[in-house]
């Protein structure tokens, strides 16, 4: 099914295809099973032997550089439209992964979640970002779980990272192996093996590393301690 301006222009044995929109999947010659809805979504995707790919793009540019990566779900504005060779990725919302080109295994919800994200290589990042803003710096940090409004927003080459709820995490850049569960846990550190669960628990924390602080405000007016346990 095409409809729009050059829309599947360049399907010949393509099957089982939905492009609706000026140039929506504008490229393809033999892939199958793709939807792509909105101007130039999966613009370059093209497979030159019959392949399932699996595929949704909805959104203006949504997967626009896509070519013959598989099984992505990419719906929003500009939504993961650097994608080349990437597989599994979930980007929804405007600029949700939009800088990364090779990434894959990626889930990014929210407008500009993981929005800085970006492998050369063909990688498997298992990040996941849900949130407006969540892991928005993030550029090649993997394994790293965000949810929630600016969680983890400022990290950048970070990994195995987990910040459930708003601002949490929010200021670490490089920190790796922490843990903030609780609207601005550890909201100001840039510090690695921390563990705050608990509404701003060690939030005043910069450099301090490998504490544990469980409640309400816990270690709230720590700094730069480490090796520190706090519970209630």
């Amino acid at each position: 099914t095409a409809l729009g301006y050059t829309a599947l222009q360049a399907s010949d044995t393509a099957s089982h295809n939905v492009a609706i929109g000026k140039a929506a999947l504008l490229s393809d010659t033999k892939g199958a099973q793709s939807v792509a809805v909105g101007a130039n979504a999966l613009q370059s995707q093209n497979f030159t032997t019959a392949t399932n790919t699996f595929n949704v793009a909805v959104g203006y540019f949504a997967g626009q550089q896509l070519t013959t990566g598989q099984f992505n779900v990419l719906i929003g504005g500009q939504a993961g439209d650097a994608l080349t060779d990437s597989d599994q990725n979930i980007a929804i919302g405007y600029n949700a992964l939009t800088a990364d080109t090779m990434g894959r295994k990626s889930v990014a919800i929210g407008a500009s979640a993981l929005k800085t994200q970006n492998f050369s290589t063909n990688t498997s990042s298992f990040n996941v970002a849900i949130g407006a803003d969540a892991g928005q710096a993030v550029t090649t940090g993997e394994q790293n779980t965000l949810v929630g409004a600016q969680a983890g927003d400022a990290l950048t080459t970070s990994t195995g990272n987990v910040a459930l709820g708003y601002n949490a995490l929010s200021t670490a850049t490089t920190g790796n192996l922490n843990v903030a569960v609780g609207n601005s846990a550890l909201a100001n550190s840039t510090a690695s093996n921390n563990t705050a669960i608990g509404f701003a628990a060690n939030q005043l924390n910069t450099t301090g590393s490998s504490n544990v602080s469980v409640g309400y405000v816990a270690l709230n007016a720590n700094t730069t301690g480490s090796d520190n346990t706090a519970v209630g």
